[in-house]
């Protein structure tokens, strides 16, 4: 019978791992260097509704790279997931 619980316990895990999205840098976005895309991605994965993470200020205010790819990850990904409402859309 433990068995069965446990079992059951780590399919539902596995589960919830396979549901996590991976976050990319979009291809508009490529060509910028390795600071930028390490802010990109921590700025977006902070702009979701589920995220822990804490913003980074000591890198933000050392790396302008940096800086700027976070707040365009965090900008850009929050639109994402921002639901749009009617009283939000222009007649």
């Amino acid at each position: 019978m433990k068995n069965r619980y446990a079992m059951c316990l780590l399919a539902i895990l596995l589960a919830g791992c396979g549901m996590t999205r991976e976050i990319k840098v979009p291809a508009h976005h490529a060509d910028r260097p390795q600071a930028y895309h390490d802010g990109y991605l921590d700025g977006c994965r902070m702009s979701q509704p589920s995220s822990s993470q804490a913003k980074d200020m000591e890198r933000i205010k050392a790396d302008s790279l940096y800086a700027n790819g976070w707040y365009d990850g965090f900008g850009e990904c929050k639109e994402r997931v921002q639901p749009i409402s009617r009283d939000s859309v222009k007649k």
